[in-house]
Parts: C-alpha cells; sequence; structure tokens
C-alpha cells in the first residue's frame, strides 16, 4: 500500500452547512458526463465538503492504485451498501446506488462510480462547467420532458467497522 494516505475512518463524516448534495459539475475531458461532488483540485472551497481522507484518496488515485478504507464508515447522509456477507461496504451519496462492480474480485468496487438518474421534468441543475485550462463557466440546464441524465459520483469502498460484541448482562 501506498505511505502516506489515511485510509481510515473511524468516525462519520458530517460535512458542513455550505455543502449542498446536489452539486453538479462537467467537465471538458468527459463531454455529456455530469457529475455530483466531484472532487476537483482548482475547487478549494469544496475541499470541506469530503473528509480529508476522501478527498485526498480521489486525488492519490488519479496517479496510484490506492488499498480500500479500513475501517470504513459512510458520511453522514450517505449511504452503505453492503457485501460479500457485510464484509465489504461501498459509500455512495443519498440516492445514488454503486455500479461497474465485478462480483467475482476481491475487492468489488475497485474502479467503481456511484450513479443515479437526474430525469424530474422542470429540475433545475446548476452546473458548473470545467475548460481544460480549469476556467469555470455556470451552466443552468433545465430537465425537458424527454431528458434524463446519468450522473456519476465518486465511490468509496472498503472494509466496516466491527459492532461492539453485546456482553451479556449479569
Amino acid at each position: 500500500m501506498p505511505t502516506g494516505h489515511n485510509l481510515a475512518m473511524t468516525t462519520t463524516f458530517t460535512a458542513p452547512p455550505q455543502c449542498t448534495p446536489a452539486r453538479y459539475t462537467s467537465l471538458a475531458a468527459t463531454p455529456g458526463v455530469l457529475f455530483n461532488n466531484a472532487v476537483i483540485e482548482a475547487d478549494a472551497d469544496y475541499r470541506t465538503c469530503l473528509s480529508s481522507q476522501f478527498y485526498t484518496s480521489v486525488v492519490a488515485q488519479r496517479s496510484l492504485s490506492l488499498q480500500p478504507f479500513s475501517p470504513l464508515i459512510c458520511p453522514y447522509g450517505w449511504e452503505s451498501w453492503d457485501y460479500q456477507d457485510h464484509a465489504y461496504r461501498v459509500c455512495c451519496p443519498q440516492n445514488f446506488a454503486p455500479e461497474g462492480l465485478d462480483m467475482e474480485a476481491s475487492r468489488p468496487a475497485e474502479g467503481a462510480w456511484c450513479t443515479s438518474m437526474a430525469y424530474m421534468e422542470g429540475m433545475l441543475m446548476d452546473v458548473t462547467s470545467y475548460d481544460t485550462t480549469g476556467g469555470t463557466t455556470f451552466l443552468p440546464l433545465t430537465i425537458s420532458a424527454n431528458d434524463a441524465y446519468l450522473v456519476y459520483a465518486n465511490a468509496f469502498d472498503g472494509y466496516p467497522a466491527a459492532s461492539p460484541t453485546p456482553t451479556a448482562s449479569a
């Protein structure tokens, strides 16, 4: 495992109030793809919206492979998806589900994403678009009757914290 990365989530992270759950981003490198709460290094305001462990793991995994979190406790308001008889967990934002899992692998969510459909007619999505130079443009996007957008978010995977063993009372 590469050194210098804290891959233990031992408490429930709660994002500050200014971090909204629906922060949509588009990137020049992936035209037509929308991300929820994408980690953009140029966006210093967003660094506090994820735990430091989650934020730095996303940045680090762009250039190297990291081990899964151990232990892993999902952030407040996120959903946990347990696999392998509850021995392996994937954390996704609320109303998102893991996609791209390889259930035959020892680490099913390595390289996986969380996805959700945005399809409510009239729904306004405030999208920040990043160009190749890091410049941004704000794009208000309203979903029409025939539109549906697949939105991606980072998936975080690992091994759940052990549940305390109940003790017998006398």
